[in-house]
């Protein structure tokens, strides 16, 4: 793999994918596609770096767009999926249970909007120690242990609202 490049963001307009690519020693490195289809390599603390902030959060807010051509890519890749659907629900479940409310019935017969109850409304805390991101999701509670891009694909919205709250109580 390439050296985790400098890019001058200032160039770039939006981003528009992101690929996470896992080394032989277990090692992800995140690969941002920006809208002037330039690329920029990046560990996981550096997406968290303010550099990036106001860039993710219009990533993560606006539609899913799917502009990936498969062929160029290389193994093994992950395309992140950032929409909130049954599937992508029933697929974060074994990791995060503690989000279902078990009196709404079986997770494989439960309505969408039950599923709901599976994505956290809030985002108290994040720390990144490379990788791996300590979240508190309420006030009071107990941080969560997980993997950066765990966090990223169960609640990518709540991690942009959480960097525009942050931004705003700094003003």
């Amino acid at each position: 793999m390439e050296e985790v490049s400098s890019l001058n963001i200032d160039d770039c307009q939006d981003i528009l994918n992101i690929y996470a690519h896992q080394t032989e020693d277990d090692t992800i490195f995140y690969r941002v596609q920006w809208s002037n289809r330039s690329c920029e390599w990046v560990d996981g603390a550096s997406l968290f770096n303010p550099k990036y902030q106001k860039y993710l959060v219009r990533y993560w807010n606006s539609k899913p767009v799917c502009l990936i051509d498969s062929s160029t890519q290389t193994d093994p890749v992950k395309i992140f999926d950032f929409s909130i659907t049954q599937e992508n629900i029933k697929k974060w479940t074994s990791s995060f249970r503690t989000f279902y409310d078990g009196d709404k019935g079986n997770l494989s017969t439960a309505r969408e909007e039950d599923l709901s109850g599976l994505i956290p409304f809030n985002v108290v805390s994040i720390n990144v120690i490379e990788n791996q991101a300590m979240v508190q999701f309420s006030e009071g509670a107990t941080p969560v242990e997980m993997p950066l891009d765990r966090l990223l694909m169960l609640s990518p919205q709540l991690v942009a609202q959480y960097f525009v709250n942050a931004e705003m109580s700094q003003e």
